[in-house]
């Protein structure tokens, strides 16, 4: 229990500690800093086509086809086990 307790408590300090630093880091006035995880999703976005309106696009209208024949397979069933 006591080992539960000391990592429950490093975590609490490392928390605090980032807050602090965060804190002490914008007030003065670094507030472009970047990690590395900003930075890759920043070059997913910007350089790989991510979210840019031609995908978005023919995603639509992939997924407008997925949902017509989604719709489409449904209702034969149906009609089906109204045949019978």
């Amino acid at each position: 229990m006591s080992e539960k307790i000391i990592f429950i408590m490093k975590e609490f300090v490392l928390f605090i500690s980032k807050g602090f630093n965060t804190l002490s880091t914008s007030s003065r006035g670094k507030y472009l800093e970047r990690t590395d995880d900003i930075n890759e999703l920043r070059r997913e976005m910007l350089y790989e086509g991510f979210g840019s309106f031609r995908t978005d696009k023919e995603n639509l209208m992939k997924d407008r086809k997925s949902i017509s024949g989604d719709i489409g397979r449904a209702f034969s069933g149906i009609s089906n086990l109204a045949v019978k």
